[in-house]
């Protein structure tokens, strides 16, 4: 559902972040950054009802891992049906199964074709 849906990307490199805001916001989507898991707890803890799906770098370079994050936001009952997508450099010999058992709802490797990125979240959008 563009345009009706919030968006937190939270991604490190400020290139893939400015990619991903401008893939969005142009589908009508509002997009809120975060750089780490902490900008992004802080975003969390202020607009939890507003946010609708979150893009998640899992090698985020600060002090917590998005793996980390996404563990913590699972323990939450507000957090356990948002969907969580993984967006990731590392690849995963078992096609990304680890990341699912991690708490995340999807995953997208890097670099991502644009037109998967915007299916896999209209798809997990329509689901909620």
């Amino acid at each position: 559902m563009p345009g009706s849906s919030t968006i937190l990307v939270v991604e490190d490199d400020p290139d893939i972040q400015s990619l991903l805001r401008s893939l969005l916001e142009r589908r009508g989507y509002t997009v809120l950054t975060a750089n780490t898991a902490v900008q992004a707890k802080a975003v969390l803890a202020t607009r939890i009802q507003q946010i609708d799906l979150v893009l998640l770098d899992i090698g985020l370079e600060h002090e917590e891992s998005g793996i980390d994050l996404v563990g913590e936001l699972r323990l939450q009952e507000a957090w356990k049906r948002v969907p969580i997508v993984a967006v990731t450099s590392q690849s995963f010999s078992r096609g990304g199964a680890s990341l699912i058992e991690h708490g995340f709802t999807a995953f997208l490797a890097k670099p991502f074709n644009h037109q998967h990125l915007l299916s896999t979240v209209e798809l997990l959008l329509a689901r909620r």
